[in-house]
């Protein structure tokens, strides 16, 4: 159970703690002023073809250029009242030129930084467009509301112009003291800097960059936060960075942090040979090269910082997780070794005990991965992920009552995590307690109800006490599987199972003869319809469903076959 977690989850804990590194700054004095604007939801009579006219003028393509003038970093922006550059800090960070390309295929060059806020990764620029007039967006004063409408358009992949849709899904705190806007618009490469508009085209937010962690979550900084900029006269962009002591290790750290591992990576690079005995440089350097898929490069950084004497656990943490991932090969005796190394240099480290838990897993030491995770709840009782995995430890060392209460504590942190329910009823049907398993059960589909597997185990909970419901289980499971191109037959075998206790074989068969009728050509419809048939006995009504499925599927064909003839 929940293999993959074991397998991976070390890995995506080490990236989410990474990645949200940061420090929040002090804000500065207002340059931007804008009234409040009420603004109305997307509905059928938005007119977004013409609010995609109104602001697409104002949207450009930030190319910033970096020592050789050599393009180091792409990204999107917007003009704002007075004709100032409005995009994001990472964007601009070690550059020493840049330049803005306008939607006419003009290229402007940037005369410099007027004000900048890293901790909200956006920055101010003036720009030289000559004496030709621009389009500027107005600048929303409120933060806006979870749930309202919003567009997003900029240069993904250097394509300028591209729109996406979608809402503000809410507005996060981070770690840093920081808040950003989640929006559901798709955001892609390029997109860092992008104005999110509301409808009625005011600018409500900042791209900032997309975390993914099973399905994509995309930030924006609040374009409330331009308000309280203080604005200074264009510094050069180059001077820029040198006043700010920003060298190629912070803009490094600060692309990292923004998502733009390309770029991250190309300045990692040019720190560790500036500065070849840094562990931290390497360790962070390891992590783009992970990041990237070149997990040979990655493992020689790691092994180099911790031969440098690095102190944070974080190398021995990803290096550890990709031996028990196979990444560049799975070596979980090597694996061991480094995470125990880590834990004497970083006892603290909630990734290093986590990660050697999942190893502990794989080699099923079962005691000793349970005190691994029982150390990183005690370090980060409030995270999911560790608290779960303790469960998943106690649960198979086959210490269910533990395992259930540490389910329930996740839920109590996260109530509306269906997964955590599932488990539960797991838990409770190995211990023979099928009351608490469907209860269980129960509770994960009404927080997701679109997962076929909750329903084909809460089926099974009911198939001996009550077979039509189970039966109700099952076919709801069929439907959702069907639904999503998932082979159906492996519930279509319980069902007729259920069907078979209950004994109304007769009644699934027409059904299912009524279900064929109107999808003739459905190969599972024959291959269930053949087992009904053969559990009544009728073997010459199977075998007319074999010749049939024949010609629509053949391994099914011979799968039916087999069952008619053992």
């Amino acid at each position: 159970m929940k293999t993959v977690a074991c397998r991976c989850g070390a890995l995506l804990l080490a990236l989410v703690m990474f990645v949200q590194d940061g420090s929040a700054q002090n804000s500065p004095s207002a340059v931007l002023t804008s009234q409040p604007a009420t603004t109305q939801a997307m509905t059928a009579s938005t007119d977004l073809p013409a609010l995609v006219a109104k602001v697409k003028p104002s949207v450009v393509t930030v190319l910033v250029y970096g020592p050789e003038d050599k393009l180091l970093a792409q990204g999107s922006g917007f003009i704002a009242e007075g004709g100032k550059l409005i995009t994001n800090h990472h964007v601009i960070a070690g550059g020493v030129r840049a330049e803005v390309r306008l939607p006419d295929g003009r290229r402007c060059p940037v005369a410099g930084v007027l004000a900048d806020d890293e901790a909200y990764d956006v920055a101010m620029l003036a720009v030289d467009f000559g004496d030709t007039p621009v389009a500027d967006l107005t600048v929303e004063a409120e933060t806006p509301r979870e749930g309202e409408s919003i567009v997003v358009i900029g240069s993904p992949l250097g394509l300028e112009a591209t729109v996406s849709t979608g809402i503000i899904s809410s507005a996060r705190s981070l770690p840093n003291s920081e808040t950003v806007l989640q929006i559901t618009a798709p955001i892609s490469p390029g997109s860092s800097g992008s104005p999110v508009v509301n409808m009625s085209g005011r600018v409500v937010g900042v791209v900032k960059y997309t975390l993914e962690r099973g399905q994509a979550m995309n930030f924006a900084a609040p374009a409330s936060r331009l308000q309280g900029l203080k604005l200074q006269p264009p510094k050069p962009l180059q001077e820029w960075g040198v006043a700010r002591k920003t060298d190629v290790y912070l803009c490094a750290r600060q692309a990292l942090r923004a998502g733009d591992i390309v770029k991250a990576l190309e300045l990692f690079r040019q720190a560790a040979e500036a500065d070849p005995r840094d562990p931290e440089i390497l360790t962070h350097l390891g992590f783009c090269y992970f990041l990237q898929g070149d997990n040979d490069a990655a493992e020689r950084s790691f092994l180099k910082a911790i031969e440098l004497g690095a102190s944070d656990g974080m190398p021995y943490t990803t290096l550890g997780g990709m031996y028990l991932a196979g990444r560049p090969k799975k070596d979980l005796a090597r694996a061991v070794e480094i995470l125990k190394q880590g834990i004497r240099v970083d006892p603290d480290h909630v990734g290093v005990q986590s990660t050697l838990g999942y190893v502990y897993m794989e080699l099923k030491a079962f005691d000793m991965a349970l005190e691994c995770f029982k150390r990183a709840v005690q370090l980060l009782p409030e995270n999911i992920q560790i608290r779960v995995s303790l469960g998943n430890a106690y649960s198979t060392a086959g210490k269910y009552y533990e395992a259930i209460k540490e389910y329930e504590q996740a839920t109590r942190i996260e109530p509306v995590n269906w997964d955590e329910w599932r488990l539960i009823g797991y838990v409770y049907s190995r211990l023979g307690d099928k009351e608490g398993a469907i209860s269980a059960y129960k509770a994960a589909i009404q927080l997701e109800p679109w997962i076929w597997t909750t329903h084909t185990l809460l089926g099974d909970e009911y198939f001996s006490s009550d077979p039509s419901m189970a039966m109700e289980c099952y076919e709801q499971a069929i439907r959702l599987r069907s639904r999503h191109g998932i082979d159906p037959s492996e519930v279509q075998t319980k069902l007729l199972s259920a069907y078979a206790a209950s004994g109304h074989q007769d009644a699934l068969i027409n059904k299912h003869k009524m279900t064929i009728r109107n999808r003739p050509t459905d190969p599972h419809g024959h291959y269930f319809l053949g087992l009904l048939l053969l559990q009544t006995g009728d073997r010459g009504a199977a075998l007319d469903e074999y010749v049939i499925l024949k010609e629509l599927d053949k391994n099914l064909a011979e799968g039916l076959f087999t069952a008619i003839y053992p």
